[in-house]
């Protein structure tokens, strides 16, 4: 009976983990809400090897989710340390016609940010780096 429940569990976590792959894949760079000030945190991290020092006045804009709990940050940033991310984000482009990056504008495009072939699979960079987070993270999830 064990076995059946170990075997049964494993095609659960398998099945978890192909479906993370799938939606890492699928789904467009950053199109997840916050994804891009979330990787922003984690590549600060891996790059400069601190965590971000929010501005007194003001903000920084690519640091919104600065005052987040580090640990998922910290496990994430050594997932990429090893990896190139100086493309980021000078490769990232909002998309103003859509109401979520400029109020009151008007688009049928339901992307907010508008996607080119430097995202196109063989991932480099940056992008390499995000894909990495996304099928990191589905790992400890796959396990609890």
């Amino acid at each position: 009976m064990a076995d059946r429940a170990g075997q049964v569990l494993a095609v659960i976590v398998v099945t978890f983990c192909i479906l993370g792959v799938t939606h890492t894949v699928g789904v467009p760079l950053f199109e997840a809400p916050d994804e891009i000030w979330h990787f922003s945190f984690v590549q600060v991290l891996a790059t400069r090897r601190s965590l971000p020092i929010q501005p007194v006045e003001g903000k920084d804009v690519w640091l919104r989710e600065a005052g987040q709990p580090p640990l998922y940050y910290l496990v994430a940033a050594l997932v990429i340390a090893p990896l190139d991310t100086s493309d980021f984000p000078d490769f990232v482009r909002f998309n103003v016609a859509h109401p979520a990056v400029t109020a009151d504008s008007r688009s049928e495009a339901p992307n907010v940010f508008i996607h080119t072939p430097h995202e196109a699979f063989p991932y480099r960079g940056a992008v390499l780096a995000v894909h990495a987070v996304m099928g990191a993270r589905a790992i400890p999830m796959a396990l609890t």
